[in-house]
């Protein structure tokens, strides 16, 4: 039940036909809005401008109304679900007694230094309705957020120590076999071998168990995304940019983890190296 001008006020897109306009008032023929998914749903191959409805089972007493326009569909259920449905009716036609509105404004400017012109103008309509639960539509989405932002916040903050540990252990790990390899390492540098070929030789075999690990990762998040899917938006649990970026940076982490003992490792003096038992 909405009045004119809401669809405007919210930028809900006009898709089809028009919206309530000054034709449509109480005494004329009731009027209705519906949205693209009751248009998808309830008129999949036809258009339902025109055509009529009204609400209730097929005997319900209730007026006939015609479809003069199709919106956008809006998530009024919360973004982890999708759009339902929906028909709007012209509160002006509509009548009855209702114990709940709310007013919504559309401004430029900051929202809540319009507050005392807001309360001014309903006070000249009716002195006596009472005005609350005032919020921005920002404050609105950030209140039906917060849960999410909180478990995101915390995923984010698990992730990150987790990332820094993996860093970690790849940096204790690498260094404890270059010291192990002392003498080979020294061994292969008297022989020849270079510095970038020790240090590609070190970091060569550091990534090969990332990169083990990043495939079987890979291939756990195809059962293990469809429980994350709910607190994801617009995207997929398995969307391939983001698993692949995530990959990439585990196996850039790993690989500057593994860069330092490689370098120290390239920088040996083999006739040092040789010498220790």
């Amino acid at each position: 039940m909405v009045t004119r001008g809401y669809f405007e006020t919210l930028s809900i897109p006009l898709l089809a036909g028009r919206s309530f306009d000054g034709s449509d008032r109480l005494g004329t023929p009731r009027v209705a809005v519906i949205n693209q998914a009751a248009a998808r749903r309830y008129y999949a191959d036809q258009d339902p401008v025109g055509k009529r409805l009204k609400l209730g089972g097929p005997d319900a007493d209730e007026p006939w109304h015609e479809i003069i326009g199709v919106v956008g569909s809006t998530q009024n259920r919360g973004l982890e679900r999708p759009a339902e449905p929906e028909i709007f009716g012209l509160h002006e036609q509509l009548g009855g007694n209702q114990n709940q509105l709310f007013l919504l404004v559309r401004t430029e400017v900051e929202p809540r230094s319009l507050l005392p012109a807001v309360r001014a103008a309903v006070a000249e309509m009716d002195p006596d309705q009472p005005i609350y639960a005032i919020q921005t539509v920002d404050e609105a989405f950030a209140s039906s957020m917060s849960s999410r932002r909180a478990t995101t916040l915390f995923l984010t903050v698990f992730a990150v120590f987790a990332l820094i540990l993996a860093a970690v252990g790849i940096y204790a790990v690498v260094s404890f076999t270059v010291s192990e390899r002392t003498q080979e390492i020294g061994l292969r540098v008297a022989l020849g071998a270079d510095g970038g070929r020790v240090r590609r030789l070190v970091v060569r075999q550091a990534l090969l168990p990332v990169l083990i690990g990043a495939g079987v990762g890979l291939g756990l998040t195809v059962p293990l995304g469809a429980g994350l899917q709910r607190l994801l938006f617009q995207i997929s649990g398995t969307d391939p940019l983001t698993l692949g970026t995530v990959a990439a940076l585990l196996v850039g982490v790993a690989a500057v983890a593994s860069f330092v003992p490689a370098w120290r490792a390239s920088r040996l003096d083999p006739v040092e190296a040789l010498r220790l038992e």
